[in-house]
């Protein structure tokens, strides 16, 4: 495979972002369009309607062009990761714009298992799970960069073992489903325990051992 042929695109849901279906689907457009030395005559056309009116492209336009550039390459990779932050309408709106890439389209997303609605009924589902090793040398690794909780930790080693400790417990059965539809259209759930870790950390962990302090 020509890697000149091939797309990769990448989103990354963010909970304090306000986003759109539109806003989504143009962004992974706006990726595949950087990779290009010219503008395709439909994308200068919508372009050049929606400049002159201040407004955005509607969510068809952005499909069609989508679509249309898609087309051009052997395969496009679409990478999204945290889709859970995404509300359900949105999230449902598209999921389903993306099916209209296929046959070329391979999708990987990342999600917590409480979205139970991305699956089809060719997927096989397989659960991921972060070992206590892996959450621990995690936490760590954060306690050695944040210096005030590293000096409280070196003063008093139990209150070390205490986060640790109480992390990991918080973290027992959490998993990640993995679902892979059939050829062309993939889509896989990764490991997402690190960025749960990460936002519990500066929150309610952090919070809860303040008060030790």
């Amino acid at each position: 495979m020509n890697k000149q042929d091939v797309g990769v695109v990448f989103y990354y849901c963010n909970y304090n972002e306000k986003v759109s279906c539109e806003g989504l689907l143009c962004s992974l457009l706006q990726q595949l369009l950087q990779r290009r030395t010219f503008i395709s005559p439909d994308v200068r056309d919508v372009y050049e309607k929606h400049i002159k009116k201040g407004t955005m492209p509607s969510m068809h336009e952005c499909s069609k062009l989508l679509q249309s550039e898609v087309s051009t390459l052997s395969r496009t990779f679409v990478v999204l990761d945290a889709l859970d932050e995404c509300s359900d309408r949105i999230r449902d709106q598209f999921l389903f714009q993306l099916r209209a890439l296929r046959p070329k389209l391979s999708l990987l997303i990342t999600t917590r298992p409480h979205i139970v609605n991305i699956h089809a009924d060719t997927g096989i589902s397989l659960e991921i799970r972060g070992t206590d090793h892996d959450i621990k040398k995690y936490i760590e690794g954060h306690i050695q960069k944040q210096s005030k909780l590293k000096r409280h930790v070196e003063r008093d080693p139990s209150l070390h073992a205490n986060i640790i400790d109480t992390i990991i417990e918080k973290a027992k059965g959490m998993s990640v489903p993995h679902y892979k539809l059939r050829s062309p259209l993939t889509l896989g759930i990764g490991f997402y325990w690190p960025i749960y870790i990460s936002d519990y950390w500066q929150g309610s962990i952090i919070a809860e051992m303040s008060k030790m302090l």
